[in-house]
């Protein structure tokens, strides 16, 4: 196994080690992958929430989508909280 890296990672090591948040390079790739692992034994949606996903892919599916304006409803939820705090 080569352990040649992209300049970028390379520098970025370099970086780390001269700040001195690594002791060593081992170290750090074995924060590296330990940071991987456990990002990878995380579900990205939660067991309890996956029922909620499936139903809005059938309904997407079924082509029962509604338009939303995201940016809209942000702004609404925020003067909701606004006037909840000024209440």
């Amino acid at each position: 196994m080569s352990d040649q890296l992209a300049p970028q990672y390379e520098a970025f090591i370099q970086e780390a080690l001269a700040a001195g948040r690594y002791p060593s390079r081992e170290k750090l790739v074995e924060a590296a992958l330990d940071s991987l692992r456990e990002r990878e034994s995380v579900p990205l949606v939660p067991e309890e929430h996956m029922a909620l996903v499936e139903e809005g892919i059938r309904e997407a599916d079924a082509g029962l989508l509604v338009e939303a304006d995201v940016e809209e409803a942000v702004r609404r939820m925020y003067a909701r909280i606004a006037a909840r705090k000024g209440a």
